[in-house]
């Protein structure tokens, strides 16, 4: 998970690395870019790292202000998608089709996709006044009332079974009731 080479200060380089790109050099030349073994090259992976620890503090903070929910996995799919997508454009190592990086473009098509969700639904929540948050008196209600037709059908499932039970010991009261005047008359 190594990157284009770079002169940044924080590049790094070694002897894994330099023999990697060595190993690599006919690959890389035909996805069409030339790596100097012996420059420092992006860390991709400490770029990812940071940009998720960032998503992660954002969305921690911006979880009690979210508009509805479902909000912060939408953003957090549009912020991993556009991080994804300037990480994918440094790598060595992408999936090509034809010239598209799949990598990138999924991020790109899981970036959109998130924005989109998370607007349209903060528009609706905020603007129209459409309760999509779990939290209101509305869905407290309908989960109450669910609850409520849920512990009925419980209740009427085990006034069946009593039911059920009670036939079936009234049957077998009946039978010994049978068995005792067969053997009172026997006996007589």
């Amino acid at each position: 998970c190594i990157g284009i080479n770079t002169n940044l200060p924080w590049g790094m380089s070694g002897g894994r690395i330099q023999n990697f790109i060595l190993y690599n050099q006919e690959s890389f030349a035909s996805q069409g870019f030339i790596m100097d073994p012996y420059q420092p090259v992006h860390p991709c992976f400490l770029y990812e790292s940071i940009c998720c620890l960032a998503g992660f503090l954002f969305l921690h903070f911006f979880y009690k202000k979210r508009a509805f929910d479902g909000q912060i996995i939408c953003i957090y799919c549009a912020w991993y998608g556009l991080e994804r997508f300037f990480v994918e454009s440094l790598r060595t190592d992408s999936l090509y089709a034809g010239n598209v990086r799949v990598s990138q473009a999924l991020s790109l098509v899981l970036f959109v996709a998130g924005l989109s969700i998370a607007v349209i639904g903060h528009i609706m929540a905020k603007k129209k006044g459409i309760k999509l948050y779990c939290n209101t008196e509305e869905s407290a209600r309908i989960l109450s009332a669910a609850d409520e037709k849920e512990k009925s059908e419980e209740e009427r499932r085990k006034n069946r079974k009593i039911k059920e039970l009670s036939e079936e010991q009234k049957i077998i009261a009946d039978d010994e009731d049978d068995e005792d005047t067969s053997e009172k008359g026997d006996q007589e």
